[in-house]
């Protein structure tokens, strides 16, 4: 009971935030610029996205079907109790676009890849709950149709998730791909190219933005192709794999790319934001007014696990 109330009282807290910044009003975003960050690779862009946001969606959903099936006699655990870090965890080596970022450090110990949202132990855990509800389910004779009432039901009592973070996803790339076609950064992406084919590499993408690394370079170096977790533990970087990131990341730096890259893309996201800049304020304000409400829902139903 204590710790369901520690967890209420830091989602009433977070309500407070969230209604503080909804109450504000947003800069124009072309005047109210992030400081330059080449390392974190802070974007103009970063400031609109609702952090947290569809992990809070959808622990709403799941209390209000915990509820509801609880009708039906079945127990569907709903858990919270781990939103507070899901809201404020920052990864090293990912950015909310879910574009990895690559650093020294992060390609020692990720590879290519990155850690997982809310870090190894929240994958974890998560991970062993969809395993216990997928065991829920499977015993629960017509449980599919005690479910999508539920699911229906919750959906209609919550806010609708707006397509914003896709759109925001969609001008992130824009401008990244805008980026990567201007001169001085293709004539930089082809020194990257040569310092790693005088590494010893071959089956590289023309720039890094390109699907580094390549199938063709994943196959020479052992790494295992996209999509083949399967829903378990993400695996380890290889040695092969390590070894291959950190070169890049060398040559990246070397090159003159990333320093390109960084400048040319913060360039084109200013023009973004200048283009774009009322639906992208307008969609930031909907999407703090939606966490405010699912936010008030995790307060509602205090986390008792």
């Amino acid at each position: 009971m204590r710790r369901g109330m520690l967890v209420a009282a830091t989602i009433a807290a977070l309500i407070l935030t969230a209604t503080a910044c909804s109450a504000t009003p947003q800069p124009q975003a072309s005047l109210d610029l992030p400081a330059k960050d080449q390392a974190a690779w802070v974007m103009p862009l970063d400031q609109f996205h609702v952090a947290g946001l569809e992990q809070v969606v959808t622990a709403a959903e799941d209390v209000l079907i915990a509820e509801c099936l609880a009708k039906s006699g079945v127990e569907w655990p709903a858990t919270h109790d781990d939103i507070e870090g899901q809201l404020m965890w920052k990864s090293s080596s990912q950015t909310w676009s879910n574009i990895p970022l690559m650093t020294k450090e992060s390609a020692q110990k990720w590879g290519y890849g990155f850690e997982p949202a809310g870090g190894a132990a929240a994958q974890a855990k998560k991970q062993a709950r969809a395993k216990k509800l997928n065991a829920i389910a499977d015993a629960t004779p017509g449980f599919e149709a005690l479910f999508r009432p539920c699911l229906t039901a919750a959906r209609k009592q919550l806010p609708p998730l707006s397509d914003s973070l896709n759109q925001l996803v969609a001008y992130v790339w824009d401008a990244r791909d805008a980026a990567a076609n201007e001169k001085d950064v293709r004539d930089a992406a082809a020194r990257w190219r040569a310092c790693l084919q005088k590494a010893g590499y071959s089956g590289l993408p023309n720039s890094p933005v390109d699907a580094m690394p390549t199938d063709a370079l994943r196959a020479q170096v052992g790494i295992p192709a996209f999509g083949k977790q399967d829903g378990g533990p993400i695996a380890a970087a290889t040695p092969q794999e390590i070894t291959l990131a950190l070169a890049d990341v060398a040559c990246r730096d070397s090159s003159g790319w990333a320093k390109a890259q960084y400048a040319a893309e913060w360039d084109q996201e200013v023009k973004i934001l200048n283009k774009n800049a009322d639906r992208i304020v307008r969609d930031h304000d909907a999407d703090l007014a939606t966490l405010k409400k699912d936010l008030a829902v995790l307060a509602a139903h205090p986390d008792e696990q």
